[in-house]
């Protein structure tokens, strides 16, 4: 659970950030790229030839912004727990084969470890150390996919061409309904 606070504060300090840097960057080249294959491309055309200057426009602010910036958590988050299930479940099918009831004795320090009741061949000290590397991965992945330009691109450079996209519509829509 410390992992999970821990990690989710960290999104909800640095996702606000992301939809900032998105917002404050909006420019012809950006407006025709996130518009491309919309409904709103002829418009985005017709507006950047008429020589408006959308920048104003661009910032978004209370409620669409939070609801950005709840979107990006989710979609981080799931990713996040998706990789953490398949780290549990590999220590434990790779515990249960590899560490034998002697070995998990000598480690734990007792004569025989606590049996999990519900999974053949698992102790509930396996199922520990499994689920604390499991959430420890959870904790690095999530710090990385925000920090990290290579598994930013990977695990995140979708979303954010998203954001992009619905900053871009938000945009010309806010400029057209002003104009």
């Amino acid at each position: 659970m410390l992992f999970g606070v821990i990690a989710t504060a960290f999104l909800l300090v640095r996702l606000p950030e992301e939809v900032d840097l998105v917002d404050d960057h909006v420019d012809a080249a950006f407006l025709t790229r996130a518009c491309r294959g919309t409904p709103v491309e002829p418009a985005c055309a017709e507006l950047l030839e008429s020589g408006a200057d959308p920048a104003p426009y661009a910032e978004v602010t209370g409620i669409e912004r939070w609801n950005l910036i709840v979107a990006l958590l989710v979609i981080q988050l799931v990713q996040v727990l998706l990789l953490a299930g398949g780290v549990f479940a590999f220590f434990l099918v790779f515990g249960s084969i590899a560490m034998t009831d002697g070995v998990q004795a000598g480690w734990i320090g007792a004569e025989q470890p606590q049996a999990a009741s519900w999974l053949p061949n698992v102790s509930v000290e396996l199922l520990r150390v499994s689920l604390f590397l499991a959430s420890f991965s959870a904790l690095y992945l999530t710090v990385s996919t925000v920090t990290d330009e290579t598994y930013r691109e990977q695990f995140f450079g979708g979303v954010l061409r998203e954001l992009e996209r619905a900053v871009g519509v938000r945009t010309v829509y806010q400029a057209l309904r002003a104009g």
